[in-house]
């Protein structure tokens, strides 16, 4: 990009409809199983020209938790392109915090992954995915987007079909860190990885949203069902370290909403509803017990990545 336009990208959120931990590494990092799902609640991130202020300006809703420069993955993305390209490229990073921090979310990966997206030299290849994996386990599939199968520690991606999903999404405040959830994770909680391989099978024979039903694929809600069984193998360390964990999911079936699951490692919830409404019912429900909360669907791959040039020549 020319480093005189300034170039806006969302950053959209993720959800875990699965997530099994099937082992871990000689270098400690754990090995997993999840689908994840791109969501429509979203960061705003934007690159400008250096020298207007800072390498980084935060603001929005969810500033106050987005932590310093030195740690904002935003920034620490454009620095790593820099550094894969060899060149200064005169930029600086505004983001508005729309996803609230250390809530499961991916909103840090997502800022990370728009930035990548942003600058075009590493095209959108293996070396691209490898800088992505660098920055952290969610940044590969962020840098993709959509709907995935995912393993390793992130870097290994199937792409599934867009299948046309909608969630209600609810957030008490209830920071959880990822290091010490997987810190808190036994051994005896991890498992083999086959009831989300099966589930991304499943996925991976429906049709796309908008073509026509294929013989043998599941009606809708038999498809909600049987995601709706998937295990998150961090519930059990996320609420052993926040007890409030406990309360807050059975806040939400109080609410009548249908098998909220965490996801990733906490603390936000979801359910896979059966449209728009029931969404927009089950947020509702969960904004007026004092939750944050929204209505969410599902993105298809590469919805992100198109740039919108906000503001033109500065």
């Amino acid at each position: 990009m020319s480093t005189a336009t300034r170039l806006v990208l969302r950053a959209p959120a993720k959800l875990n409809l699965g997530l099994e931990v099937v082992g871990r590494r000689a270098d400690g990092h754990h090995e997993l199983r999840s689908i994840l799902c791109s969501i429509d609640l979203a960061d705003e991130v934007a690159l400008r020209p250096a020298g207007e202020g800072g390498p980084l300006v935060v603001t929005g809703p969810y500033a106050a938790d987005a932590g310093d420069a030195e740690s904002n993955l935003a920034l620490r993305a454009l620095r790593a392109l820099e550094a894969a390209l060899g060149a200064d490229l005169g930029l600086a990073v505004e983001v508005v915090k729309n996803i609230p921090a250390r809530a499961g979310l991916g909103g840090g990966s997502a800022d990370a992954a728009a930035v990548l997206r942003a600058v075009p030299g590493l095209g959108r290849g293996e070396p691209l995915l490898g800088l992505a994996a660098a920055l952290g386990a969610d940044v590969p599939f962020q840098v993709v987007g959509g709907l995935a199968d995912v393993g390793g520690v992130g870097e290994r991606l199937r792409r599934l079909p867009h299948l046309e999903l909608w969630f209600a999404v609810a957030f008490a405040g209830d920071a959880c860190s990822t290091a010490e959830v997987f810190g808190e994770l036994r051994p005896d909680e991890w498992s083999d990885g086959a009831a989300v391989a099966a589930a991304a099978d499943l996925l991976a024979a429906q049709p796309p949203a908008g073509e026509p039903v294929a013989a043998g694929a599941l009606p809708a809600p038999d498809l909600r069902a049987a995601l709706a069984g998937l295990p998150n193998a961090l519930w059990h360390p996320a609420s052993r370290l926040n007890p409030n964990l406990l309360d807050r999911l059975s806040a939400l079936l109080a609410l009548g909403w249908p098998s909220p699951r965490l996801t990733g490692s906490g603390g936000a919830f979801f359910t896979l509803t059966a449209g728009q409404e029931e969404a927009g019912r089950l947020a509702a429900a969960a904004a007026a017990a004092g939750f944050a909360a929204w209505a969410c669907r599902s993105l298809p791959s590469g919805a992100p990545e198109d740039p919108d040039p906000r503001g033109g020549e500065s």
